[in-house]
């Protein structure tokens, strides 16, 4: 058996389930003549390539397979919805930061010490 009659055979089974329908006359023209470019030139990998994907797409069409219902699988996933819970509680916040800064900097100059070990003195100037 050649691939036009197996084309052939494959769609009038599809027609006889009733899953090939009148929306579908462009993919079945499209296997049909892709199987007689398969019989003509056995050797062209290319048009075996889009023979076999438009086989594939022909037999999904109208199916209950997995591959022919996924949007009908992702449309009632979504009516599912995802469930809705409450978001963790935040951690508290720390009521007294630490002193210092991560890498030991004084915040304040003014309470920077001189080279000399001497403080500076609110209101007082330097000698």
């Amino acid at each position: 058996m050649n691939n036009t009659k197996a084309a052939a055979a494959m769609i009038a089974a599809l027609r006889s389930l009733g899953r090939v329908e009148p929306v579908d006359e462009a993919l079945v023209e499209t296997v049909v003549g892709l199987a007689a470019a398969v019989d003509s030139a056995p050797d062209n990998a290319s048009l075996w390539q889009q023979y076999r994907s438009a086989v594939s797409d022909l037999r999904n069409v109208g199916g209950t397979n997995e591959q022919g219902n996924e949007i009908e699988n992702l449309i009632a996933a979504l009516r599912g919805g995802p469930t809705v819970r409450d978001a963790a509680a935040p951690k508290p916040r720390n009521a007294r930061p630490r002193s210092g800064t991560p890498d030991g900097a004084v915040r304040n100059p003014a309470d920077a010490v001189a080279a000399n070990g001497a403080r500076r003195r609110a209101g007082t100037r330097p000698d």
